[in-house]
């Protein structure tokens, strides 16, 4: 995955300028930098949510799993509908939901209950469950996926993208540089809207 000189704004306030980035196929990635620095809108623009005004983007993922800031998760749905939704009409679709939920420590009462019914811990790992669930992601886009989590459910998670990595890039974009060490990752800075 390629981005070469790429510019972005917002209106008249620009967020990125010529950045570039070579990210591998496998592996993870870290991504820090200031609030404000661009690193949210550069996810978007690798999963095909933002254009750049200019640059080149070559060998973009053509199916991410994200987990963006917001869980994102349907308040209508329980947890596990709202993962297993992710799978489509596939007979193990609710096993493989069940599975994912159950890696990141959610029990068979909490995968039943709505969002409202969870705590934003819990809803975060069902953001992440449902990103790992999904089976034929080319790489997991990842914004601030520990936000909310203590310490051990950290530990469970960054193992569980360590694993993901060996046949993906997980791309995790956060404030912490520990995460760079709970991940084994490669650490990249955004400034100015320049990655270095």
């Amino acid at each position: 995955m390629t981005l070469n000189r790429l510019f972005f704004a917002y209106g008249e306030k620009p967020i990125l300028f010529n950045a570039s980035l070579d990210l591998p196929k496998t592996g993870v990635v870290c991504l820090i930098g200031d609030s404000g620095s661009g690193k949210t809108t550069l996810l978007r623009i690798l999963c095909g949510l933002e254009t750049p005004q200019a640059g080149e983007l070559t060998d973009l993922p053509s199916r991410p799993a994200v987990v963006f800031q917001e869980d994102r998760l349907l308040p209508w749905k329980t947890a596990l509908e709202n993962v297993a939704l992710v799978l489509g009409d596939t007979p193990d679709a609710k096993t493989r939901a069940k599975q994912a939920l159950a890696s990141v420590g959610l029990s068979d009462e909490e995968q039943a209950r709505l969002p409202k019914a969870l705590s934003g811990g819990q809803c975060r790992r069902v953001a992440l469950a449902r990103a790992l669930a999904l089976p034929d992601a080319d790489a997991l886009l990842l914004d601030e996926p520990f936000a909310g989590l203590d310490d051990d459910l950290v530990d469970t998670a960054a193992a569980l993208l360590r694993e993901a990595a060996k046949d993906k890039l997980v791309l995790v974009i956060t404030h912490d540089t520990d995460d760079q060490k709970r991940l084994n990752a490669t650490l990249l800075r955004l400034r100015n809207g320049v990655v270095e």
